[in-house]
């Protein structure tokens, strides 16, 4: 192989993960060239609310937390200085972020988890705001919920502005984008990475980075990540709405990705009808059911938004990995492969796991070491997951497994 053609990086994915790794691989000297299937920005973070939680879910263990808050804390850094640093307004809205509780016992958790990361994590901006306090804040709240864990900080962005920005820069320093050149096998000579066969040919480069969120198993079979379908509905604008970008659970379904545009449009993210098996995690499409379980997230916790137009619904896959966490790194056995994929909560991680893996392949260490976040940390443990699943299906499985 040609010395230049070892020097490429060939970056498979072109959403906002692919699109960082070309900028900072870019920035770093490195020759790139990214591959997508379909139109850049066009799987995952095309189909993403933007939502910027640095700690979402509810997870008890303040040593779990902590792993993840290394990365969190520098992903809102970087974001604080991108506009700036590319030239682009991409939507940034720090508006906070509400954890919705409706039910007395889901308060009573919340209490303990605010508790938990005030007293073991020193996280003093978190906040526990009774019903009362939720409503002042939020007129538009209904009165079934109980109270939020609150976090002033976080918010949400345009993932389509960040992502496009990030590729332009990338661009003008030299990376070649190929669009509609779909990836079908990563070509490998003793150990070590040659390059991609494409539906169009031979791709050779010395480094392949996977980048394709829920689809990294059909390229890496031996990454526990699992697709995730999950649902969106956006409406016309609306007036602001103070913290708006919620989680919460409803009807037994965790309701997620709940945004606010800088126009005005209010984006409702939530969970499909039904459980589904893998192929089908991959459907695109709306059910009518589904369009009118996500629009009632709007009647239901947001009364005061009730008489909104739905102007758009979409469906896309996510990426899931047993432990929630993304994958990045090397892949072990292979010289040249690495991963970045299974963004469940995207836009909190990937652009500064984005800038680590691009150190990582070029300087041979990151500034923030990617331990936690290794795609080899499953080890040979395989993982028989349920022929049909949802979020809550994975959650139950996952628990049960260990």
């Amino acid at each position: 192989m040609k010395r230049s053609l070892n020097n490429r990086v060939i970056v498979i994915g072109a959403g906002l993960v692919g699109c960082g790794l070309a900028y900072h691989l870019s920035r770093l000297g490195r020759s790139v060239v990214v591959l997508e299937k379909r139109n850049a920005v066009s799987g995952a973070t095309g189909r993403c609310g933007g939502m910027i939680m640095k700690i979402d879910g509810r997870d008890s263990d303040p040593a779990e937390i902590a792993k993840r808050w290394i990365y969190v804390a520098e992903n809102d850094r970087m974001l604080d200085a991108f506009e700036a640093e590319l030239g682009v307004d991409f939507g940034l809205w720090r508006r906070g972020s509400l954890d919705i509780a409706t039910s007395d016992e889901e308060m009573d958790l919340l209490a303990q988890l605010v508790k938990m990361q005030r007293e073991k994590l020193g996280d003093e901006e978190i906040q526990l705001l009774d019903a009362s306090a939720l409503r002042r804040l939020s007129p538009v709240i209904s009165e079934r919920c109980k109270g939020a864990r609150y976090r002033p900080s976080d918010g949400c962005l345009d993932p389509f502005k960040l992502s496009h920005a990030l590729l332009s820069k990338a661009l003008e320093m030299g990376a070649e984008i190929r669009s509609w050149t779909p990836v079908e096998e990563i070509l490998m000579r003793g150990g070590s990475v040659t390059g991609v066969r494409t539906s169009s040919g031979t791709v050779e480069g010395g480094t392949v980075v996977v980048a394709v969120n829920g689809w990294a198993a059909d390229l890496l079979p031996q990454l526990p990540i699992v697709p995730l379908r999950a649902l969106a509905v956006i409406t016309e604008p609306a007036p602001p709405v103070p913290a708006f970008t919620f989680e919460a659970e409803l009807h037994t379904k965790i309701v997620y990705g709940c945004t606010q545009t800088k126009r005005g449009n209010i984006l409702v993210g939530g969970p499909p009808e039904q459980p589904a098996s893998r192929d089908e995690q991959f459907n695109e499409t709306v059910s009518l059911r589904e369009l009118q379980f996500n629009t009632s997230v709007l009647t239901e916790l947001l009364p005061g938004l009730g008489d909104l137009n739905i102007i758009r619904a979409w469906s896309g896959a996510m990426g899931m990995a047993p432990d929630g966490l993304p994958c990045v790194g090397k892949i072990d056995g292979c010289d040249g492969l690495y991963a970045a994929a299974g963004y469940p909560n995207g836009m909190s991680y990937t652009p500064v796991t984005a800038r680590l893996l691009a150190e990582l392949i070029v300087e041979g260490q990151s500034s923030i070491p990617l331990t936690t976040l290794d795609p080899n940390r499953f080890g040979s443990r395989t993982y028989d997951w349920p022929e049909t699943y949802d979020y809550t299906v994975l959650a139950e499985y996952l628990d049960r497994s260990g």
